[in-house]
């Protein structure tokens, strides 16, 4: 690691991250954020060649749901010590480099689940897998809640998920609707049971819609909206740790160019509109980028 100073302030560079299963989001601010299992958050604007070792959070944050709303990045429900969920919150706050736990926490206790921040601000969280600390066995959830980060308060009101499931990919569709990707129907001592159902949530109507499946069962895969408009899910695990990358197009998924580095649990993200999509960490300490222009990986 390095350091770069301006004016007297300072901040840790690193130019790779570590292997570690991680949730990433785009910030308003321009920047791709990254936030790995054990609480450590980076962050890299497209074209950087090494990311900001940021504030880390106050607790680990394994498998939590991370969405970006109101100018900052929220973290909900994790697994505490390789087992079990939690109804926990996080905020971090750009301006001044800090986290917070004071913000209401999960109505539901889960982990694993995704969230994404909807048209109406509003960020929803999804699905996941409940239990208790201190054991490996889990209920799969499908509930969704919804949290409006300018009064801390939650909307319980949305119907579930259809298929519960967690370690899902999510996206934000052109036409707004929130796409949970794949995921698995069972957890802890249970195993993993790869799916590839693909959700659509429409925030508006308050409404869950089937659209197609993946080509191949899978979760852990990392989710992100390319610059062409299409919805991509980008490795993963079928059974087997996979580099295959499918595109939706709004009607069908297609395979495209496959991920270097074959892996599962890396974070995906993109600048709204703006190539590339980033592929962060996961089982494997890489971080490949992929432009949807021209389907090349760099």
């Amino acid at each position: 690691m390095g350091q770069s100073c301006v004016d007297g302030n300072c901040v840790t560079l690193s130019p790779v991250l570590p292997a570690s299963c991680t949730r990433a989001t785009a910030g308003s601010d321009g920047r791709i954020y990254a936030l790995q299992d054990s609480g450590a958050l980076y962050a890299m604007k497209p074209g950087d060649t090494s990311w900001t070792v940021l504030a880390t959070a106050p607790a680990e944050q394994a498998n939590s749901a991370v969405a970006w709303a109101s100018g900052k990045l929220y973290s909900w429900g994790r697994t505490v010590g390789g087992v079990g969920s939690t109804t926990s919150a996080a905020v971090y706050t750009p301006g001044t480099n800090t986290w917070s736990g004071t913000i209401a926490v999960l109505p539901t206790n889960r982990t694993g689940a995704v969230a994404a921040t909807g048209p109406d601000g509003l960020v929803y969280v999804i699905g996941g897998a409940s239990g208790s600390n201190g054991t490996n066995n889990y209920v799969l959830v499908g509930v969704t809640e919804a949290y409006n980060p300018t009064t801390d308060t939650w909307v319980t009101t949305a119907p579930p998920m259809p298929t519960p499931r967690f370690l899902s990919a999510v996206a934000v569709g052109t036409d707004k609707r929130i796409y949970v990707i794949g995921g698995s129907t069972t957890a802890g001592n249970a195993g993993y049971t790869p799916v590839a159902t693909v959700d659509a949530f429409d925030t508006t109507t308050q409404t869950w819609s089937a659209v197609a499946n993946l080509p191949k069962a899978t979760y852990w895969s990392a989710g992100a909206l390319g610059a062409d408009g299409q919805i991509y899910s980008v490795g993963g695990n079928t059974g087997a740790t996979t580099g295959v990358v499918n595109a939706f197009n709004g009607t069908t998924w297609q395979t495209v160019a496959p991920l270097p580095t074959p892996r599962y649990c890396a974070g995906g993200a993109a600048l709204p509109g703006a190539d590339p999509i980033f592929a962060i960490a996961g089982t494997v300490g890489v971080v490949e980028t992929f432009a949807t222009v021209t389907g090349v990986w760099n």
